[in-house]
């Protein structure tokens, strides 16, 4: 499924668990609720699309592309985040646990983290930073800063 065209498909609830789906395009497809758990997302295009509720932990995620997701709920804890675009991204409710995110200079504008777990996260010189990440970086049980 590497390089895959799924832009704007149905794909709501699927399992796509340990899939090889490098380079993959989601934008605007409906991932609610899929089960992405160690499927290989390297340099993915999820621009646009639906993660709600969407099970992504230890998957690989390098350079992918969530500008504008919706994935409240979502649950990326343990995935690998390196070189990822969350410009926009609705993450509220979901989590980033123990993947080491770098938003170093990243650019936050319209993201929404609210109530999002952020533990082991660092947001240093983030450009535009939402208050939903300022609320989360203020609780010590919920973010550690580096």
């Amino acid at each position: 499924m590497a390089s895959t065209d799924f832009r704007r498909a149905d794909l709501g609830e699927t399992d796509l668990r340990g899939s090889n789906t490098k380079w993959a395009n989601f934008t605007g497809a409906n991932l609610a609720s899929a089960d992405l758990r160690n499927a290989d997302l390297f340099h993915a295009t999820f621009d646009d699309a639906s993660l709600a509720g969407a099970d992504a932990r230890s998957a690989n995620l390098f350079g992918a592309n969530l500008i504008n997701a919706k994935a409240a709920g979502a649950d990326f804890s343990g995935a690998y985040l390196k070189d990822v675009l969350m410009e926009g991204i609705d993450l509220s409710g979901g989590s980033i646990r123990d993947c080491h995110a770098l938003f170093n200079g990243a650019n936050l504008e319209a993201a929404d983290f609210t109530d999002a777990d952020l533990w082991d996260s660092n947001f240093a010189n983030v450009r535009n930073l939402d208050d939903s990440v300022r609320a989360a970086l203020a609780e010590p049980c919920v973010v550690r800063r580096r």
